[in-house]
């Protein structure tokens, strides 16, 4: 039935099979609403919205919109799935009530929108590659930043001490890994902090730095004594 007055209009079901179905659209000739037909298009009693080359009852859809957030990780707002019509559904794009962006599939099951695990609050997850720019050299460009709240300058100010070459190499010797960084285990099981690592990285370079300088001015203190050595040795001067 349809019913509407100048702003207003109304679609409702009675086919008793449509109960949660506000409307629905079918791609074929059969009657509107008998709970069977391949619909393209549909809107629930509760909101939700589904959208499918092909929707069967209590089937996945290609692309749907929730209206309320409900519980757990494969529970969305906003859903898009590809191979619809196949047995195995891949999960492309979900955006869910927390506000958090889940692209590609998941690692266990592919039409699931799940979260990593060890980082469930994050706001983007990405299940693959990120390339940034393109792969026309005239055109290349993009770049990732990350904002901080510190650098490793500090390593130049008077008071900083770095460890002795002596007490480096016994680290390094006992913990196979710098101090500072983490180990490959502890990586592997998290992953790796982009930003954190950037620091760390260039406390190393500028902590190199530091030992580079005091090795060349004992080099340049033992030439001069060597060099003043030679100049007053008996050996030049008798001849």
């Amino acid at each position: 039935s349809v019913s509407g007055g100048p702003a207003t209009a109304t679609i409702r079901s009675t086919d008793p099979n449509m109960a949660n179905t506000a409307l629905q659209i079918i791609n074929n000739n059969s009657s509107l609403g008998t709970g069977t037909d391949a619909a393209i298009f549909q809107v629930q009693n509760n909101g939700d919205l589904n959208i499918s080359s092909n929707i069967s009852p209590n089937s996945d859809f290609n692309f749907y919109i929730k209206s309320n957030q409900g519980s757990g990780n494969g529970t969305a707002q906003f859903n898009w799935k590809n191979g619809i019509n196949s047995t195995s559904p891949i999960n492309l794009m979900t955006l869910n009530a927390n506000g958090q962006l889940i692209l590609g599939k998941a690692d266990n099951n592919a039409n699931m929108p799940t979260l990593n695990s060890t980082y469930s609050s994050a706001i983007l997850t990405v299940k693959g590659d990120v390339v940034i720019g393109s792969n026309n050299p005239a055109t290349q460009g993009g770049g990732l930043y990350l904002t901080v709240s510190n650098w490793a300058d500090f390593v130049f100010e008077e008071s900083y001490k770095p460890l002795t070459l002596r007490e480096l190499e016994k680290y390094y010797l006992f913990y196979k890994h710098l101090p500072g960084l983490p180990n490959e285990e502890e990586v592997i099981l998290r992953g790796n902090n982009v930003g954190e690592t950037e620091i760390k990285l260039l406390q190393k370079i500028e902590e190199l730095t530091l030992y580079i300088v005091e090795i060349n001015k004992k080099l340049e203190k033992q030439q001069m004594i060597i060099d003043n050595f030679i100049l007053n040795s008996p050996t030049k001067n008798s001849k």
